[in-house]
């Protein structure tokens, strides 16, 4: 069932900005971009979250129930806009393909974007030693307050890998490039590297006889273009399992700046920037 709401907030992905420059277009074909909204359900007058496979970017949005969550009592619209996208991800990649409750040690690259900077939040409420990159030194001291996060450069990744004296049981990359052959370094026997961005490149040089003496895992991963029936049941564990951890205050989306809808270009030159800490979000004018 098709279900309309009246959008107040669109979170802003890297997809956005991809689909608008012909590089990533929308499975279902759809010119316009968005992935995740927050607002009013027609029908029932509730308040809403939702995630869409494009779309976002308008007044008024069509998306399958199932893809529909109310907003907790004590979130606002902005916040809720960006719950959706990152929380799912959270799930696929952390808990689905990651197996975080089983780890020790967890790497999340780029970790002041708006999607990894609520992955790592999942990984602390989870008891775990994580880690996490970016070159920006204000991002950095950022992301130090967060309890049990330590933080490196991307130069101090790649340079100072071995002084790091334990293995990595999970990876979460956006990188890919050079830094994959790094990330295959410092994981431990039978670990796992997740991809779901490339922002360094599509093409890597390792080692491959690295991955067959430690038994590793490179596991590729991408929501937008699953079925919906897939997506429905991701979604749903989501908010079944994370949402309460949101709703309690545990976990939250961290806004870097909030735009107009019509204001959606500046976003796009903030979040290509990548000056952001946290998420981007647009107002619908």
């Amino acid at each position: 069932m098709l279900v309309k709401i009246k959008v107040h907030a669109i979170g802003v992905n890297r997809a956005d900005v991809l689909q608008l420059e012909g590089k990533y277009h929308a499975p279902d074909g759809n010119k316009i971009p968005g992935l995740e909204v927050s607002g009013i359900r027609i029908d029932t007058g509730e308040r809403v979250f939702a995630l869409l496979s494009s779309g976002g970017y308008s007044k008024e949005v069509e998306v399958d129930e199932r893809l529909v969550h109310k907003i907790p009592e004590d979130i606002g619209y902005i916040d809720a806009a960006a719950i959706p996208e990152a929380m799912v991800t959270a799930w696929l990649n952390l808990y689905k393909l990651g197996d975080v409750q089983n780890c020790s040690n967890i790497l999340i690259h780029g970790g002041a974007s708006g999607i990894c900077s609520m992955m790592i939040q999942f990984v602390v409420i989870e008891g775990k030693q994580v880690f996490t990159t970016s070159n920006n030194i204000e991002k950095l001291k950022y992301l130090e307050n967060i309890k049990n996060c330590v933080t490196l450069t991307f130069e101090q990744f790649k340079d100072d890998i071995d002084k790091i004296h334990f293995k990595m049981d999970l990876i979460i990359d956006i990188l890919g490039g050079k830094y994959l052959e790094q990330n295959l370094s410092i994981l431990g026997k039978y670990g796992k590297l997740i991809l779901f961005a490339v922002m360094d490149g599509k093409i890597s040089k390792i080692n491959v006889a690295r991955i067959l003496m430690k038994n590793l895992s490179i596991i590729g991963s991408t929501l937008r273009n699953k079925v919906v029936e897939e997506k429905a049941l991701l979604f749903k564990e989501a908010c079944e399992n994370l949402l309460p951890h949101i709703t309690k205050g545990a976990v939250r989306p961290i806004i870097s700046r909030v735009y107009k809808l019509s204001e959606f270009e500046k976003a796009h030159q903030l979040l290509k920037s990548v000056n952001n800490i946290g998420k981007i979000v647009l107002i619908a004018d």
